[in-house]
């Protein structure tokens, strides 16, 4: 065990509450406290909600980061099939910006092939709350196949829907804030 894993264990055994964001996180956490809770990451579901107007072609959108670039043969072969791809090295518009700029787009490119990540990033999140469909951890055996799923509209509509449905059930900022406050009055006993 390295020392920043001992450091670790150790806030965690001490903590009054042990709360963490990720399900993969969860998990972790539970092999040294069995009370950790998963909060998940809110979304304000007002500010990134369904776009309005839908484009007459397909656009998807993406950042590179320190850690993962979107890589070049995936734009290769969304350009390919007529998907409009626009990737950033840095976010070009301020967070306060993000909601409109999402709403441009009918695809998200989150994080794909990060080694020991199986979660969404907080722009997934919010652009599956604007009823993006996306590409993430959970196809990085299939990205060929996924890229054909999105020219399938009914499918995508579909699951445009889903997206949104499951940040509203789990990430809506409310439904964590009660959580948050529960988990605050349990401490409080």
């Amino acid at each position: 065990m390295t020392k920043w894993s001992k450091i670790i264990e150790g806030n965690l055994k001490y903590a009054n509450s042990v709360i963490v964001s990720t399900p993969e996180m969860l998990r972790l956490a539970k092999t040294i406290r069995q009370d950790a809770e998963y909060l998940p990451n809110p979304i304000d579901t007002t500010r990134f909600c369904p776009k309005v107007k839908q484009n007459t072609r397909l656009k998807a959108i993406g950042f590179n980061s320190w850690y993962e670039r979107v890589p070049k043969y995936l734009i290769e072969l969304m350009e390919k099939n007529g998907i409009k791809v626009d990737i950033h090295d840095r976010r070009p518009f301020s967070y306060l910006e993000l909601h409109k700029n999402l709403k441009e787009y009918d695809i998200y490119i989150d994080r794909i092939f990060t080694k020991g990540v199986s979660s969404y990033s907080k722009t997934c999140l919010e652009a599956m709350a604007c009823g993006l469909v996306t590409i993430d951890y959970r196809h990085k055996d299939n990205v060929n196949e996924r890229v054909i799923e999105f020219l399938d509209e009914i499918e995508r509509k579909k699951e445009s829907k889903e997206n949104r449905q499951f940040i509203i059930d789990t990430h809506d900022r409310k439904k964590v804030i009660e959580k948050l406050l529960k988990i605050y009055r349990k401490q409080r006993e």
